[in-house]
């Protein structure tokens, strides 16, 4: 029970005459003496002073004053600075150990404490066994598998209609048997003769192509298999969708179960279990997992880096193909046997590249950390599972629930804007060397909760030190003040759904302290928190926990070519470990259910229900509910702090008016300065957190942010787009700069369907326009100006 609710306790000192009439009118149901006949008074309470400034209230039950139910102590600090306040410091004694300041004169409160909050056992990161369970041929127990797929781009781009994706190939490779196998989805005379110009649904019948799919992936699940984890190059967003409907009906008609972990409509992983002991229980499963979220590149890149001392296992040269398989016309010109030939051994080259990728990725991390890749269906699991094994020497806290939240309402990403719009002069685009890496290595992060407070420990007479020193940090809910005098304010904030910095005065804020105190040093004020508008927070033990791990995948980089596996290995490790902190404790659950007991199942399960897929042709549909993990290895205070001193690294170069900065992108920046030449020049260097020159413009235009271009030195361009894949003209930058024209530019996009197991591609526009979404364009000087915001 909570104690407070059940007795009112005055603000007054517990040692004080006043505090104990108080207390008595405030509680009829309490008493200071022994009552045994009055069936309302149930509690009896004692005063025991302790000092002349300290006393203690124990409150027990009448009927057995030896159970004590709660007790506080009371402690009168005397300033003598200020003789006429007086303060009186208020510690519950519970679970949570809750701390109240109270004013003395005016009886009002100034701060609650609570001290150990969420700090339970249960409430840390597990360490991992250092591949205890890891056997050497585990990593031979994997199956790569590839689909080559046909449309008509011709008709799409004549006719601007959608056109089906179809696969025709599908090949397989199992590692450890070392064999493979491959079959055809489609009849060689519906290719060539019956693909309608614009179609929506495939030209054969879609029950045979689910039935090869079926018998195709039905020899792995076998006991044999148990454990297996089958890849596909991009299985979430494409082999994924085109058999996701074979591998239900699969469950549907052998009495297999599937499970799907899909995240942001993209299928992470499936787990396929089958035979059935009772009930729900299965004693065998197989896995789906997608090798592009493990190694972040193309599979052309990969096997040239991973396989480039066997050529005779890289990936093959695609352009050929492409045309094969994207157009028509050159369909026509093949024999069944040529046509099939082409495709199969194509896409059974794919399935052999893969695997040895895979086994030399498994391979190089099992020599290093002892740890099985099959086990982790992502880069950051992985990286996270080797930090947790090798690197993890101090405990780090689980953050949840009310704490998560706060925290990550200050949990914002890098500093992208755009200044000045255009230069015809030299600029220098320079990149910062592993920018979160480097604050993973040297600054002390927050790992655990120590102090939650309500109030202003200012107003307390606590010291800024008390919120934030060498070994503490805190999170805090506050007012901010930017200057409009500053140009390229740094602070960073949600304005309407969206990352801002601006001038002007933010209400209600969630910011991370030592962010805020850098900002306020360089800007000598500027930028700052308003006097006496701090109303909560959280304060964090702080401790260098990444270093180690940093600082020995950096140093392989350094040591190998860039050709070398190990170099990609370690940069995409170094990377990718920070955000698995951040993660949302939130999933999305799918459970495949039969049609008919939906119902049933959300009302016996009490699911929150996000959505109800009823797949074509079956009797299964998928209830996709929304589940907080409160046990999930997460703590957004690591991931919400890298990014606040990621964006103070970036941020002395920003506020310095004498630097022209043109564009900024999260961890790098165009000036037209040659920096070697300024007070920076100490900063360019090769190591962690050094400047790097990317690359020297001679004309450069920055539309807005993430939208960017220009032309190097040695005239070849350089365009950037997000959201747009096709190629862009300069000029057409230019013409949209200085004529502020809308531009409409064309590319095809693709639509998934998991319940139809299709893929189709449509014509897409994509409109280019200046706008004022982060801050006001100048046309006339082409440069931008910050947004001054008055609440």
């Amino acid at each position: 029970m909570n104690p407070l609710s059940i007795f009112k306790l005055p603000l007054a000192f517990a040692g004080s005459h006043r505090f104990h009439q108080e207390f008595k009118k405030l509680n009829k149901n309490v008493s200071d003496e022994s009552i045994s006949d009055d069936y309302f008074i149930k509690y009896r309470f004692l005063i025991k002073e302790i000092n002349r400034n300290e006393s203690e209230v124990i409150i027990s039950l009448q009927e057995d004053p030896t159970i004590v139910i709660y007790k506080f102590k009371d402690k009168l600090v005397l300033l003598p600075k200020l003789e006429e306040e007086l303060l009186i410091e208020r510690t519950i004694m519970s679970k949570s150990n809750e701390v109240y300041i109270i004013d003395g004169l005016t009886h009002q409160l100034l701060l609650i404490k609570k001290f150990n909050v969420n700090n339970k056992p249960k409430g840390f990161l597990k360490p991992m066994s250092h591949g205890s369970k890891t056997s050497m041929e585990d990593l031979y127990k994997f199956i790569t598998f590839d689909l080559e797929s046909i449309t008509n781009l011709d008709s799409l781009k004549n006719e601007g209609d959608k056109v089906l994706f179809e696969p025709v190939v599908l090949s397989s490779y199992d590692f450890y048997e070392r064999q493979g196998t491959s079959v055809q989805l489609k009849k060689y005379k519906d290719i060539v003769e019956n693909i309608p110009a614009k179609s929506n649904e495939p030209s054969f019948p879609r029950d045979e192509k689910i039935k090869i799919i079926q018998e195709h992936f039905i020899q792995y699940l076998n006991k044999k298999y148990h454990k297996y984890v089958l890849y596909a190059h991009n299985f979430s967003s494409f082999d994924g969708i085109l058999i996701f409907e074979s591998l239900v009906k699969m469950c549907e008609e052998y009495d297999y179960k599937l499970d799907p972990l899909i995240k942001d409509n993209k299928i992470i992983s499936v787990k396929m279990r089958f035979g059935r002991v009772s009930g729900t229980k299965y004693r065998y499963y197989i896995e789906f997992h997608d090798s592009l979220l493990l190694l972040l590149s193309s599979l052309e890149k990969l096997s040239k880096t991973f396989l480039k001392d066997n050529p005779e296992l890289q990936k093959m040269n695609n352009k050929a193909l492409l045309k094969l398989l994207l157009n028509e016309n050159y369909r026509n010109e093949l024999s069944e046997l040529e046509f099939y030939d082409r495709i199969t051994s194509y896409c059974e080259r794919d399935t052999v590249s893969l695997a040895f990728i895979i086994f030399t990725f498994a391979h190089l991390i099992y020599n290093r950390y002892q740890l099985n890749i099959h086990k982790y269906p992502t880069l950051p699991s992985l990286a996270f599972a080797i930090f947790k094994s090798k690197y993890m020497k101090t405990k780090i806290q689980q953050i949840q629930g009310e704490v998560n939240q706060f925290i990550r309402n200050s949990y914002t990403g890098g500093h992208v804007d755009a200044y000045k719009l255009y230069s015809n002069k030299l600029t220098y685009m320079y990149d910062f060397i592993s920018l979160y890496p480097t604050v993973m290595s040297k600054f002390k992060l927050p790992i655990r909760l120590i102090n939650h407070f309500k109030g202003n420990p200012l107003d307390a007479n606590y010291s800024i030190d008390y919120l934030n020193s060498d070994e503490l940090a805190s999170f805090i809910k506050c007012d901010i003040f930017v200057d409009s005098s500053i140009n390229r304010p740094v602070f960073q904030t949600r304005i309407n759904n969206k990352t801002m910095c601006a001038t002007g005065l933010f209400k209600n804020q969630h910011v991370f302290l030592p962010e805020m105190l850098e900002y306020s040093r360089l800007t000598n004020n500027k930028i700052r928190i308003i006097d006496g508008s701090i109303t909560e927070g959280y304060i964090f033990k702080c401790e260098n926990i990444f270093y180690d791990y940093i600082n020995s995948l950096f140093e392989i980089k350094k040591s190998v070519n860039k050709n070398d596996p190990m170099y990609l290995i370690s940069k995409i490790l170094m990377n990718s470990l920070y955000g698995r902190f951040g993660l949302k404790p939130a999933l999305s659950q799918f459970s495949m259910v039969d049609t008919h007991l939906i119902d049933t199942f959300i009302l016996e399960n009490k699911l929150h229900v996000s959505d109800i897929i009823e797949m074509i042709d079956s009797n299964k549909s998928f209830i996709v509910s929304n589940k907080v993990i409160d046990t999930l290895d997460i703590n957004v205070a690591i991931s919400s702090a890298i990014t606040a001193y990621a964006r103070t690294i970036m941020a002395p170069l920003l506020l310095d008016e004498s630097i022209p900065v043109l564009y900024t992108d999260t961890d790098s920046f165009v000036t037209e300065i040659d920096l070697s030449l300024t007070k920076y020049k100490h900063v360019i260097h090769n190591n962690l957190g050094g400047l790097k020159l990317e690359n020297i413009f001679k004309e450069f235009i920055a539309i807005s942010p993430k939208v960017y271009g220009g032309i190097l030195l040695n005239d070849s361009k350089i365009i950037k787009v997000k959201g747009f894949k096709n190629k862009i003209e300069f000029e057409t930058f230019k013409d949209l700069l200085f004529n502020n024209k809308n531009i409409i530019l064309n590319q095809s996009k693709w639509f998934k369907s998991f319940k139809n197991g299709s893929i189709n591609i449509k014509n897409n526009p994509y409109t280019l326009s200046m706008n004022e979404n982060k801050r006001i364009i100048d046309f006339n000087s082409l440069t931008t100006k910050p947004y001054h915001i008055i609440p």
